[in-house]
């Protein structure tokens, strides 16, 4: 089992991105990032997928921080807002059901004006073994 801090020092697409993981435990975390020039698609605006990935960091984080080696089995988002240059966005991710080897969470995703950008949800699955 990986400790926290090796996860998430393991975590290089995240960590590259510029994602800061600030709570972490059973069934809840909390993460943030600053958009930057490097996050923005052709009209200006966060990529997308930028949005997701801070939303699915939070979820993996959320989901694995019992210890239990578990990954996405389907996510989805909804976009509500379009984020801006210099942005804080903050995801936080709770869970919403666990049983065996299934869970599912909720991340939202805001602004530094606490306006929704997105909703994610998350179903997870535990690795055997």
């Amino acid at each position: 089992m990986l400790s926290e801090s090796t996860r998430y020092s393991q975590d290089q697409a995240a960590g590259l991105a510029g994602v800061e993981v600030e709570d972490v435990r059973p069934g809840y975390a909390r993460a943030s990032l600053i958009v930057g020039q490097n996050h923005l698609n052709g009209m200006g605006m966060a990529h997308g997928g930028i949005v997701f990935l801070l939303a699915d960091t939070v979820f993996a984080h959320a989901c694995n921080a019992r210890g239990v080696k578990t990954v996405a089995a389907q996510c989805e988002i909804t976009y509500h807002l379009p984020s801006c240059p210099n942005d804080r966005l903050t995801a936080v991710g709770t869970e919403v059901y666990l049983r065996g080897r299934k869970g599912l969470y909720d991340v939202v995703v805001t602004n530094q004006r606490d306006e929704v950008v997105a909703h994610f949800r998350g179903h997870s699955v535990a690795l055997r073994g």
